[in-house]
């Protein structure tokens, strides 16, 4: 029997279309697939522990062996809704930060927009599980993927992190990209990228669906999430990365 394909997925509402199209389409049969959050992605990826992966933007330059294929992504032109600094103090006034240990690329983009968009200097704190219940009144947290969603009745302050971007670049943000190991068959990586398609074209029947999610799926996946890797989400890509170099 033929060794199926590992590959990571987010496991977040934005995934979605790319979890229904693997799933309607042949292409699952070759695949081994595991449901991570961003970190655990990137941490499988660094590994070397999986063929093809859904990775944070954040890890690109520490990969050696994968490539970035297909021509979808997750990303945003403007708010996404779905990365977002909460607090109930104004960002000025906010002593520290806390980071969302889910995240690769946001915390990054974070501490970008706090040095070249709200110039304040603030101090960084990592985070476990249960910290989004834990953000002083004088504090500031990171959250991203569903969970922004939960917490945004409980926070006076909501910094989005894609739309502040836009607003410091004129760009679009990029969140992940797919990657592959040089082991993986062309053919295989054609019709996964199909199947993707396959899902994006069927976002009604997905929100049909999940129709239990406590916020509107279909304006998230239809309107805040852009998928199309496209030359302007490049231009926004690479520009990250160039700043996330220089903040080392």
């Amino acid at each position: 029997m033929k060794k199926r394909v590992q590959i990571s997925i987010v496991s977040y509402s934005n995934t979605l279309p790319f979890n229904y199209g693997i799933d309607n389409s042949d292409v699952k049969q070759s695949l081994l697939i595991w449901d991570d959050y961003p970190s655990l992605s990137a941490h499988r990826v660094l590994n070397g522990d999986v063929d093809i992966a859904l990775v944070p933007v954040g890890i690109l330059p520490l990969l050696k062996d994968y490539t970035i294929f297909g021509d979808y992504c997750i990303g945003a032109v403007g708010k996404v809704d779905s990365v977002i600094l909460f607090s109930n103090t104004p960002i000025d006034q906010m002593r520290k930060i806390k980071l969302d240990y889910q995240s690769t690329s946001s915390n990054k983009l974070l501490k970008i927009l706090c040095a070249e968009y709200w110039k304040i200097d603030v101090v960084f704190e990592s985070s476990a599980i249960g910290y989004e219940t834990q953000i002083s009144d004088d504090e500031g947290g990171l959250i991203i993927g569903d969970r922004a969603f939960e917490a945004k009745s409980k926070f006076k302050y909501q910094y989005d992190l894609a739309e502040v971007w836009y607003q410091l670049t004129g760009l679009p943000f990029v969140f992940a990209v797919w990657v592959h190991l040089p082991s993986v068959e062309q053919k295989l990586l054609s019709e996964l990228n199909f199947s993707f398609q396959v899902g994006l074209d069927n976002i009604e029947n997905i929100c049909k669906k999940h129709h239990e999610l406590g916020f509107n799926l279909n304006d998230y996946l239809s309107n805040k999430i852009s998928y199309d890797l496209n030359d302007a989400k490049r231009e926004g890509l690479n520009l990250f990365l160039k700043k996330i170099k220089d903040l080392e």
